[in-house]
């Protein structure tokens, strides 16, 4: 079925700036098909956990009498308007009304937004499509795969830590630095498992390291530079892509490590440019890149950035990095003993806040479904909420962090969910009212009406 959705979609003429270019009729279509995928994949699953398998089943009526109708593009609005008083029963109206509305923002999802159409085209895929592996560009994987939740390590990625730097003006190896008592590689690597299904470690030929549940490999040929490193390390993987980072950075952002990876899926190297830099040791990197990492090193190039302007390189600009990362801490190095000691009171700042806050704040995660995670790019979101905090609070919060879900799923006033989209808390119980209190550790699923899979 998501072949099919895919046929479908290939066969509209995508013109942005005409209507007369896009056909109702085609996009309800490509919407039924991936319907149908999502019913298999739940069938395939024994899987009976749609927010609304009534709404869904209104979805399908309203979308064959699309199809069926064939309307033109400019009458299509008016027709998906008048669609409850002319096909719907009146006791069930109001609904109908919701999926109209939720259809007329997909029709128009499908001539402004491009990862919409990609979306369509794949059947719609969703967190149990991950065992089908279709895959229509040369490396390209599922978005669904792309988990950014902290407890489901990404099953097809890598995580790479190099660790083989001469640390001539530290004085000491840098891996082995002490916070909170632990080697800084230690504290890495940890963290770096919650994310990843595996971890590499690329150390230096003679270096010694403590016992690590990692992988490692050494280079072989010593100090060879990053580009080195990240051959080794991209060699050794067995996953598809890999995040690499260096063994100095003692404050990784999980949030945005997972932004970073969730836009591999169009590219060879997605890398933030922080501080008019790229930072190639903070970046995500297909294995198929391995190539033409040898050949640099066969040339003597041993800087990453020569591999950028040679592949589809995604670059992260500054203001989308401080969405997750406001002070830029995932860049900071230390190659001094001065900036290891900046480091430690960093993290003891950080360490004695994050205490208090535990006390203080209310913790909850958000995870996006349907036209909400296509808009945001992402599916999970922690947020940090004040003490006798409301689902109100949780809609400002998540406005703030995703702006791209203001009007669309949060409406302006960012204190309520717009019409047609839904709220479960723990996967229990949908709630309408936004004065209703979050506890710490719920689980807040926001669902569009388009949400089936």
């Amino acid at each position: 079925m998501a072949q099919r959705a895919y046929c479908l979609l290939k066969t509209m003429p995508i013109a942005k700036d005409s209507l007369q270019s896009l056909r109702p009729a085609d996009v309800c279509k490509a919407l039924l098909a991936a319907l149908d995928a999502a019913d298999g994949r739940r069938r395939k699953r024994k899987r009976d956990q749609t927010p609304d398998s009534i709404g869904l089943s209104i979805k399908r009526e309203l979308l064959e009498n699309a199809v069926r109708d064939d309307p033109s593009p400019e009458a299509f609005d008016e027709w998906l308007l008048n669609y409850p008083t002319t096909h719907a029963e009146p006791e069930s109206s109001g609904a109908v009304s919701a999926m109209a509305r939720a259809v007329l923002e997909e029709w128009r999802l499908a001539h402004s937004l491009e990862d919409f159409r990609v979306w369509l085209e794949r059947g719609a895929p969703s967190d149990d499509a991950k065992d089908e592996k279709p895959r229509d560009q040369p490396g390209g994987v599922w978005k669904d795969e792309l988990n950014p939740s902290s407890d489901q390590p990404l099953f097809n990625a890598t995580a790479v830590v190099l660790t083989g730097g001469k640390s001539s003006r530290m004085g000491r190896p840098k891996a082995l630095l002490l916070f909170d008592g632990e080697p800084l590689i230690v504290h890495l690597v940890r963290a770096l498992k919650r994310m990843f299904a595996e971890t590499v470690i690329v150390a230096a030929p003679d270096q010694e390291l403590p016992d690590l549940p990692a992988t490692l490999v050494r280079d072989e040929v010593a100090y060879q530079g990053p580009v080195g490193g990240i051959y080794y390390g991209l060699k050794a993987a067995s996953g598809e892509f890999c995040f690499v980072t260096s063994c100095d950075v003692p404050f990784l952002n999980p949030a945005l490590i997972s932004y970073l990876t969730s836009q591999i899926s169009h590219y060879d190297v997605v890398v933030p440019f922080w501080e008019n830099r790229f930072q190639p040791l903070h970046a995500v990197y297909r294995t198929t890149v391995l190539p033409l990492l040898k050949g640099q090193l066969d040339r003597g190039e041993l800087r990453p950035i020569y591999l950028f302007d040679k592949i589809q390189t995604c670059k992260v600009d500054e203001d989308v990095i401080r969405r997750f990362d406001p002070e830029g801490l995932s860049f900071l190095n230390m190659n001094t003993p001065d900036d290891y000691q900046r480091a430690l009171q960093r993290w003891s700042e950080l360490h004695s806040a994050a205490s208090r806050m535990d006390d203080e704040s209310v913790s909850c995660t958000v995870e996006l479904f349907g036209m909400a995670r296509m808009l945001a790019k992402t599916k999970m979101v922690d947020l940090s909420l004040p003490q006798q905090a409301t689902l109100s609070d949780v809609f400002s919060e998540l406005a703030e962090k995703l702006p791209t879900l203001v009007g669309r799923v949060i409406t302006p006033e960012k204190n309520q969910l717009v019409s047609g989209c839904a709220c479960n808390v723990n996967g229990l119980d949908f709630v309408r009212n936004p004065t209703a209190k979050v506890k710490t550790g719920d689980r807040i699923l926001i669902l569009s009406a388009d949400a089936g899979g």
